[in-house]
């Protein structure tokens, strides 16, 4: 909970959770960001990103369930920074 607020006083456009898609934790997460009027996506794995999100939005906030694994945070960042073209598609 500590992590999230400190992210939601961040000047963020977009909130992204990883975590589990039955995992309360992570839904409870992405509504906390919803409400403060900021768009926010709960996915499990960088497969569930979708491009079109991420169009326009300058500043991303991060966050993850505690029990997501690292390596899936990781996949997930890298998708991120390849749709903004940080880093090559591969």
């Amino acid at each position: 909970q500590e992590a999230i607020q400190s992210l939601l006083a961040q000047d963020i456009d977009l909130g992204l959770v990883i975590g589990g898609l039955n995992s309360a934790n992570t839904a409870k997460l992405r509504e906390l960001i919803a409400d403060r009027g900021i768009e926010a996506y709960h996915v499990e794995t960088s497969a569930g990103l979708d491009a079109r999100w991420f169009r326009g939005k300058r500043h991303i906030g991060i966050t993850a369930g505690t029990s997501t694994p690292q390596d899936v945070i990781e996949a997930v960042n890298r998708r991120i920074r390849e749709f903004a073209g940080m880093v090559p598609a591969g």
